[in-house]
């Protein structure tokens, strides 16, 4: 226990510090605030909003604040109009600053220049829409791609290349940079699943589509509003209207939104930006890794002197985390202009940076949930103050599922609905919304997804025909009137697992009917060739239903899929771009190796290095950002000690005493979500000879696989049955 008492968190900073008031009274000429890491840039920025009002008279509402996220810019607000609370601002006055995010901004620009009315006229694209466009023309063009939500990226990623340079069409290079962050392979295998007059085709057809329906994407937007202002009478007119600029983030701006500031610079207003080029780590979408150095250069190619101002006092972490963190960025370092070096608010001793190296994937998995549990258990450190990172989805996806087993709960920010656009995780609610008896549409509805799975030798005409009436006249049918042998072997399966359902939960464990249920439609059968479908549908099983005690609750799982716990005690699971910007009291860094962070598919294209980047140099940034997300203790392991450790952790492993080495112990065991079955009755239907005998269900062994990297966090039926 001692050990965690040894940290000891700055409590409330009375005043500004140096660095801070030397940042916010900056002169109005072109400013770099270079902030790092828990270094209080909001409150920089909101101080910089309070100082152009107060002391250099700028009218407030001629200053733009401009960042990335309604979270940011709300938070940003609530800062800026708490120091102003005296009267400075009043209600009106708030409601027409601009505080807003790009996008906002770029909506209000065009609204404006196109017409009034342009916002209602106008569709925004989301990413479900658009997935199902994709889809749709996938098989229209009937072209061979298996996958509509990979090739919905690719197109996202191609679509913002060619706008932005006014071009209808991309190279192979092009197509290989964007694949490369999506699906996995070589250039040759990308090639062989996407080729490249294949894209052309879908791309060209997508473009049309949106032009048909007036769709926008959140992209086009952006690239709208550019091509706006680059008519010198626009530029003039919204740039006339601000006094100084604001822009947080920074080290996350891309080129376009890079344009869109200098446009609206072009009559002379101040500009103040603030961010951390250790930071940048959106070089996937588009952000510039070196903005910072073109910042300066721009501004003084038009004869402006660029003021640089640095925030390095850490408010987050101990001086042993930010010793870590600080090395392990010091490559990146080119100039001392740029460079930083965190300092910690309190000296005072933290507890070390723990290391655990292991050749065993499980190995490092059991031994993050053990110090999960014994910091939870022993030391009562609340859940949501501990959050595990992995690089990607992929590599988290292990732990995640002995997260559920062990009921430890935890939530996911970036999986809200994810796993729901699952096929397997759609059958599954689909059979269960037949078992326990939804309204007639939404039981129609799901029979329409799932009637032919396992094949019944059914054709999509058939089926089409089936369902032309609508789900409720397709239900009667199936259940009722239809003769053909094929629709009768389906509701007698139909009429067999509701018959499960229906036994009196105090003759049947609730556990034990679900997995009858399951069993009988051959779910895991049909699933069986992949493990990590087969093992999502446990994982789905293990989340919704393991406190289910009656069917009444299974309908509520199904409606409510969510892990995480009610009193909002859940731990964070995460990939490192999903947490960036938060904190958390212990942070335990996964998979430190070679290969993986960083990641291979980086390692090979900084081999190749067509396009003159540092593609190892963002990995770097982003395994600093995930450890100067920890306050108190900072957790790194590796499953590949001896022949695959990161080179990250070989840079900074001389500063970490006593690493734990290959301590196979296992986690404590816990019980499994269901328990072993027991023999079951015979169950009648009057109307049916239908006679379920339990016996026949028996519990397949655990199998070995990979589970999905997302939850689910609120679900309709609509949504379930809806979405393709």
């Amino acid at each position: 226990m001692s050990e965690i008492r040894r940290v000891v968190r700055p409590q409330n900073i009375s005043g500004d510090t140096p660095q801070q008031i030397e940042a916010f009274r900056a002169p109005l000429t072109p400013t770099m605030v270079i902030a790092g890491a828990g270094s209080g840039k909001t409150l920089v920025l909101a101080k910089r909003f309070e100082y152009l009002v107060r002391e250099k008279n700028i009218d407030p509402t001629r200053i733009l604040a401009i960042t990335f996220s309604r979270r940011a810019t709300t938070n940003m607000r609530r800062r800026i109009f708490k120091l102003l609370e005296d009267g400075q601002i009043d209600k009106e006055i708030q409601s027409r600053c601009r505080i807003c995010t790009f996008h906002k901004f770029s909506m209000d620009l065009l609204t404006e220049e196109i017409s009034v009315n342009w916002k209602e006229r106008q569709k925004i694209c989301h990413d479900k829409k658009n997935r199902l466009i994709v889809k749709d023309l996938i098989n229209l063009l009937e072209l061979p791609i298996s996958s509509s939500g990979d090739a919905l990226e690719i197109i996202t990623g191609l679509r913002w290349i060619c706008k932005k340079d006014g071009r209808d069409e991309f190279t192979v290079e092009e197509l290989i940079d964007v694949a490369e962050e999506v699906v996995t392979g070589d250039p040759g295998r990308i090639l062989e699943k996407f080729p490249h007059e294949m894209m052309l085709k879908l791309y060209r057809a997508h473009d049309q589509k949106f032009k048909e329906m007036s769709m926008y994407s959140f992209d086009d937007i952006l690239l709208t509003a550019h091509q706006f202002l680059k008519d010198p009478k626009v530029a003039e007119k919204w740039s006339s209207r601000f006094d100084a600029i604001l822009c947080d983030e920074f080290q996350d701006i891309d080129d376009v939104q890079f344009e869109i500031i200098k446009k609206l610079c072009s009559k002379n207003a101040s500009i103040l930006c603030v961010g951390d080029p250790d930071q940048s780590i959106y070089g996937f979408r588009g952000a510039v890794s070196d903005i910072f150095t073109k910042f300066k250069d721009y501004f003084e190619a038009q004869g402006k002197e660029v003021a640089i101002r640095k925030l390095e006092l850490n408010f987050r972490s101990t001086p042993e985390i930010l010793e870590v963190s600080n090395k392990l960025i010091e490559p990146n370092h080119k100039t001392d202009e740029l460079s930083k070096t965190l300092r910690a608010y309190n000296p005072s001793i933290g507890l070390p940076v723990k290391l655990h190296l292991t050749n065993s994937n499980e190995s490092e998995e059991n031994q993050i949930i053990n110090k999960i549990l014994e910091l939870n258990e022993k030391h009562k450190v609340p859940f949501k103050e501990m959050a595990v990172l992995a690089r990607n989805r992929k590599h988290r996806e292990e732990i995640e599922f002995k997260l559920l087993k062990k009921r430890i709960p935890y939530e996911n920010r970036e999986a809200i609905n994810q796993d729901l656009r699952r096929e397997e995780v759609k059958d599954l609610i689909c059979w269960l919304n037949i078992a326990v008896g939804g309204s007639v549409k939404v039981q129609g509805s799901a029979m329409k997804r799932v009637i032919n799975k396992p094949r019944r030798g059914l054709g999509d005409k058939k089926i089409a025909e089936l369902f032309s009436a609508g789900p409720e006249i397709a239900y009667q049918q199936i259940m009722k009137h239809s003769t053909d042998p094929k629709i009768i072997d389906f509701r007698r399966t139909c009429l067999t697992i509701k018959a499960i359902a229906n036994k009196p939960d105090s003759e049947v464990d609730i556990q034990k009917k679900i997995h009858a249920i399951l069993k009988e439609v051959r779910i895991f059968e049909y699933y069986e060739e992949n493990a990590s479908k087969y093992n999502r549908i446990k994982s789905f099983l293990e989340s919704t239903m393991s406190k289910a005690k009656n069917i009444e609750e299974v309908k509520e799982g199904i409606i409510n899929f969510n892990p995480r716990s009610l009193d909002g005690d859940n731990l964070m699971i995460s990939t490192i771009h999903g947490v960036k910007g938060l904190e958390f009291d212990y942070v335990f860094l996964m998979k430190l190796n070679e290969g993986k962070l960083p990641s291979n598919i980086c390692i090979k294209k900084q081999e190749r290095n067509r396009k003159n980047i540092d593609y190892i140099a963002e990995e770097r940034r982003l395994t600093y950002v995930a450890m100067t997300r920890a306050k108190k203790g900072l957790f790194l392991s590796t499953s590949a000690k001896d022949d695959g450790k990161s080179r990250f952790l070989a840079d900074v492993e001389h500063l970490i005493p006593d690493p734990l080495i290959d301590n196979l112990e296992d986690v404590d065991e816990r019980d499994d979500l269901m328990d072993e079955l027991e023999d079951g009755e015979g169950i009648n239907l009057n109307e049916e000879e239908i006679v379920v005998d339990f016996d026949e269900y028996e519990e397949d062994e655990e199998r070995e696989g990979q589970w999905s990297e997302e939850e689910a966090e609120l679900i309709s039926e609509d949504e379930i049955i809806d979405e393709d």
